[in-house]
């Protein structure tokens, strides 16, 4: 939120309201400003919560008096507007410019300064008006430093590094060297006798073979998988 310093909004139909404050219009700003954009906001709140008052707009005699009454006790200074006109063109970093007769009328002289990177277009309500009395097109005339440059970064997919291209779908050593190799007598499983196939024998793995491995004493078996 670049272009007000706060916001009351009002939610659902249970009386309910929120204020929002622009961090980064008031952090260039002392803190008495932040206090009284913030006392603003909630005198807004009061009336909607006390007079259902739904308009942002409105700052008539109910607004005026409860300011007034809070300046008064407080020493602060509210206002009515609390828009910071440098602190918002600072953030205006977006710039477009027609090519029209526009161009030379006041009080824009055919520049749409933005903080985002939102070229003008149709969703703009004055884009009928212009097309009208103007029709001309509009061109990026200015950006941030850098930009371009990181837009395309972030649309480019990150690359793998060669390491991990190099090892992908290898046994690391390690794995390797935790295998400790059995000296006893093997059997196959899955002969004639059991009517079972290799194939079938492991349907976990089908690469892999089951053994029945029988230690030379012959006081234990157990079932082990050998690739």
């Amino acid at each position: 939120m670049t272009l007000c310093a706060g916001v009351c909004s009002y939610e659902g139909k249970g009386g309910m309201c929120s204020i929002r404050l622009s961090e980064p219009l008031l952090k260039l700003r002392p803190r008495k400003d932040l206090v009284e954009t913030l006392l603003h906001e909630m005198i807004h709140a009061l009336l909607f919560v006390t007079n259902n008052d739904k308009d942002h707009e409105s700052h008539g005699p109910e607004f005026r008096k409860h300011m007034h009454r809070i300046n008064r006790l407080t020493g602060a200074n509210v206002t009515i507007y609390h828009n910071f006109h440098d602190e918002v063109d600072l953030y205006r970093q977006h710039w477009w410019r027609c090519n029209g007769p526009c161009q030379n009328r006041r009080p824009y002289f055919g520049y749409v300064k933005r903080s985002m990177n939102r070229a003008p277009s149709a969703r703009d309500f004055w884009w009928v008006e212009h097309q009208e009395t103007c029709g001309g097109t509009f061109t990026k005339v200015k950006e941030p430093e850098n930009f371009s440059k990181k837009a395309k970064e972030k649309t480019q997919p990150a690359k793998l590094s060669n390491s991990k291209s190099n090892n992908k779908g290898k046994i690391h050593m390690g794995d390797a060297q935790n295998v400790i190799p059995f000296s006893g007598k093997g059997y196959l499983l899955g002969g004639e006798d059991s009517g079972l196939s290799e194939k079938s024998s492991n349907p976990i793995h089908p690469q892999c073979k089951i053994s029945y491995i029988a230690p030379e004493d012959n006081s234990k078996k157990e079932q082990v998988m050998s690739f």
